[in-house]
């Protein structure tokens, strides 16, 4: 009974409920009926496509009920906020607050990946390639407080973003990396690629948690990465030979 209510509580449950919805919807959606309830496989990947973005909005309104984990936190921290700003509130009910910052999110990812380009020099291959993000990397200390923890930590503790503490900033400042929810990638037409992120500096990443809405409209990436110092190198490590000695490869 332990092992089942542990598969049926995370991701296991989640993919099962999506196989079992191409199923049902595959049965319907041939143009002749099969005997004995046969499936064509594959199944039809419009049908795929339309089960997998489908769940994810479910899943993703399904969060608009949640509460704080720690309610009483939540409304000092609010009032400690309205002491220096009295037109601060939430994006509407905590729930939907902590979607307004995922759709936030998506919509900056989406400015990305549909704006400019850069360039992967592959050996003697040059590649224009888009960015490609559903991660959040933030590039100074990590230092939230206030109201701020409070939404992050439920955040992480929805699952709506998977936190991953191994993470190390381009500055060198160990960070952690937050992932949006994979199930939500068809639901929010994003790319499944782990080489980019968007990045943010903490002080962007606390005006994302508290006003997800104004982040969004702010927000104006400028798709190029920052060129190098004068005093920095860029070095070829393809075109490098290594010594004979040292080369057990």
């Amino acid at each position: 009974a332990n092992v089942l209510c542990d598969l049926w509580s995370g991701d296991t449950r989640t993919m099962i409920q999506l196989v079992t919805d191409v199923v049902d919807q595959s049965e319907g959606s041939g143009s002749k009926a099969k005997p004995n309830n046969e499936i064509e496989v594959p199944i039809n990947h419009f049908v795929q496509d339309r089960v997998f973005r489908n769940r994810g909005g479910e899943w993703l309104t399904s969060h608009t009920r949640n509460e704080p984990t720690d309610p009483a936190a939540v409304r000092r921290e609010l009032e400690r906020i309205r002491t220096d700003d009295n037109q601060y509130k939430l994006c509407g009910p905590y729930g939907e607050h902590l979607k307004a910052i995922v759709e936030a999110f998506v919509a900056v990812a989406r400015k990305q990946l549909l704006g400019p380009t850069y360039s992967i020099v592959e050996r003697e291959n040059r590649r224009e390639v888009p960015r490609m993000a559903f991660r959040i990397e933030v590039t100074d200390d990590f230092r939230i407080e206030g109201l701020a923890r409070e939404i992050y930590r439920d955040l992480v503790r929805y699952g709506l973003f998977m936190r991953d503490s191994r993470g190390k900033s381009v500055r060198g400042t160990f960070v952690p990396r937050l992932y949006l929810r994979r199930l939500l990638l068809p639901y929010s037409a994003l790319a499944l690629s782990k080489r980019d992120s968007v990045q943010l500096s903490c002080a962007m990443f606390v005006h994302l948690l508290l006003s997800p809405d104004t982040f969004r409209a702010q927000y104006a990436p400028d798709g190029r990465r920052a060129a190098l110092a004068p005093d920095q190198t860029s070095l070829p490590f393809n075109d490098i030979q290594p010594d004979p000695a040292y080369d057990d490869l």
